[in-house]
């Protein structure tokens, strides 16, 4: 899990860079004054592509871990039905299982894109 957790954020990373380095020469491009249009609008092109893998590196992590949270809340209701079905290891429940965990299983998720097509806020 944190492996994924390290690539993800080496791929951002990776991204930003290269998205940095880009612009940096479109902008040394266009000072020059003797910019190629096409030579322009193909790190414009290659600019989109980056910061789409940046998007969609995001958005595989922020899937990953909405995957990792519906697990636990399928394995929470598990233990529920096995708890309704054996009362008397309420007890022992509780003294395993954190209240802020089942707070946070009970917690509605945010929304995975706002209006403006982000992550979470």
């Amino acid at each position: 899990m944190q492996l994924k957790q390290q690539q993800v954020a080496a791929e951002i990373r990776r991204t930003q860079a290269e998205t940095m380095r880009l612009t940096a020469e479109a902008q040394q491009l266009q000072a020059g004054g003797q910019a190629d249009p096409t030579k322009v609008m193909d790190l414009q092109v290659q600019q989109a592509e980056i910061a789409q893998r940046g998007r969609d590196s995001e958005l595989d992590a922020m899937n990953r871990m909405r995957d990792r949270e519906s697990r636990e809340r399928l394995e929470a209701v598990k233990m529920g039905l096995e708890l309704a079905q054996n009362p008397q290891e309420v007890p022992m429940f509780n003294q395993i299982v954190e209240p802020d965990m089942i707070q946070r299983l009970e917690a509605n998720e945010d929304p995975l894109l706002n209006g403006d097509g982000k992550g979470p806020k």
